[in-house]
């Protein structure tokens, strides 16, 4: 069974695997100080501002932002797909290919990232 996770992670640095989006969105925002109020009251407003002028509400005004939300989605506790693409065809683009020295680092290394593990 096909089960969804969404990875948080910011500036390289892993913050937990969440059941949805929007629960990964909350826990950014309120690492961003924002208060369940202004969560329940602004962030639609927030959102369309965003979608209308181009911003981001994980970044700083001209900055990039360093907070990301990743899907996951595992079976049997393994990662198959990240944002859609085949975990393998993952691993090749950002390293060696499967079977090499390269890749199998990079698999323990992404597997502790996403997962939460140390490596």
């Amino acid at each position: 069974m096909t089960e969804t996770k969404f990875h948080v992670g910011h500036d390289g640095n892993s913050h937990g695997l969440f059941n949805s989006y929007d629960e990964a969105e909350i826990y950014i925002l309120k690492e961003r100080g924002w208060t369940d109020e202004e969560i329940k009251n602004d962030l639609a407003f927030a959102k369309k501002e965003c979608s209308k002028y181009g911003g981001d509400l994980f970044a700083d005004p001209g900055k990039m932002p360093l907070w990301f939300i990743t899907e996951i989605e595992m079976e049997d506790g393994k990662i198959v797909k990240v944002d859609g693409q085949s975990y393998r065809d993952y691993l090749e683009s950002i390293g060696g290919e499967e079977g090499s020295g390269e890749y199998e680092a990079d698999l323990k290394r992404m597997n502790a990232y996403y997962l939460l593990r140390r490596s």
